[in-house]
């Protein structure tokens, strides 16, 4: 049987970064087994490296220990909780890498399978290397307090591997600047902007070449190879509608034809349609799922207007997204539903 919308498979949300969100209820005084409970989380599971999480649980899951703690700042907080060695195997590949660049290309590939809600580019002009973090998120505060805590768990990594070599230049966000500015430049210790048209941290494009103090070329090729048996033993033989609903999540401007996603998953659309069946779903049932997801997100993110939601759904018509909403039964959602 497919997925419900509200358990959504494969989202994988790495088990440190539920450790540090836990660690944080704590320091603020409440009682993080409750919160997590009541969230459908076993706070036993959470220092599970392959912890999986549907996207809703974790908004819901942010928002309540954002409200239980009365911290607006909780996600600055978790990423600063999180160290290079709270990434397991990844973590002692990236201290072995020879340079940033090899390091930056290694977090490129393998962040997309690990993180599906987010990923990095790189782009390098003459005298800035950004590392850019993307997402596939609605705006508001679930949104920026996941980005916040990978922005600043990303800072401490360069760091950490840098050892002094590499200055962070500037830290950036798309966001508006929050109330928490002052507190989040005194923790970075790095010039913090927001309002900028990316998310991410700009490095001195001269210094991404030097050599690492920790580099050893043998270590770290031995390091991934096992960090990507890792990944692999813990896919194992997953269904390809997890796959797709995790693709399907990660994609921003639209979701893709069975064309585009079939070659996104490396099969022949052919071969994506049969496997599909094979599991009792359907593309096109797959894809109404994810946007059910996302639309509960969205619409309980008061920066989104409906128009919006139904462009970033593949809605080109509003009323098609009206009707959808009637049959996912969202019009009882936080906010009134007006679509012209």
């Amino acid at each position: 049987m497919p997925a419900s919308p509200d358990h959504l498979p494969d989202l994988s949300l790495a088990g440190p970064y539920l450790r540090a969100i836990a660690d944080c209820i704590s320091a603020s005084g409440a009682n993080a087994r409750t919160l997590l409970s009541r969230n459908g989380i076993d706070p036993a599971a959470i220092d599970d490296a392959a912890l999986e999480l549907p996207l809703t649980s974790f908004a819901h899951l942010l928002r309540d220990a954002i409200m239980t703690t009365g911290e607006p700042a909780l996600g600055l907080l978790v990423g600063d909780r999180l160290g290079v060695t709270s990434h397991g195997t990844l973590g002692a590949a990236i201290l072995r890498g020879t340079t940033l660049r090899e390091v930056a290309r290694l977090l490129v590939d393998q962040l997309d399978a690990r993180a599906p809600l987010v990923g990095l580019d790189v782009v390098q002009s003459e005298n800035e290397f950004r590392l850019l973090v993307r997402d596939a998120l609605p705006r508001g505060q679930m949104r920026r307090a996941l980005l916040e805590a990978v922005v600043v768990a990303l800072a401490k990594l360069i760091e950490a591997i840098a050892q002094g070599t590499t200055a962070i230049i500037r830290i950036a966000f798309d966001d508006r600047t929050p109330p928490y500015s002052n507190f989040a430049r005194a923790l970075l210790h790095r010039p913090v902007r927001w309002g900028e048209s990316f998310t991410g941290l700009v490095l001195p494009a001269c210094q991404i070449d030097l050599p690492l103090h920790g580099g050893d070329p043998v270590a770290f090729a031995a390091l991934i190879r096992r960090a990507e048996q890792e990944l692999a033993s813990q896919a194992g033989d997953r269904p390809v509608s997890t796959a797709l609903h995790r693709l399907l999540l990660g994609r921003r401007g639209g979701l893709p034809s069975l064309p585009a996603a079939a070659r996104l998953l490396q099969l022949q659309p052919r071969s994506l349609h049969r496997r599909l069946v094979d599991e009792g779903t359907t593309f096109r049932v797959v894809v109404e799922e994810v946007r059910a997801t996302l639309a509960r997100e969205y619409l309980a993110e008061p920066d989104w207007t409906v128009p919006e939601i139904a462009l970033a759904l593949g809605y080109a018509d509003p009323a098609n997204f009206r009707r959808a909403l009637r049959r996912w039964r969202l019009n009882g959602s936080r906010r009134s539903i007006h679509v012209g």
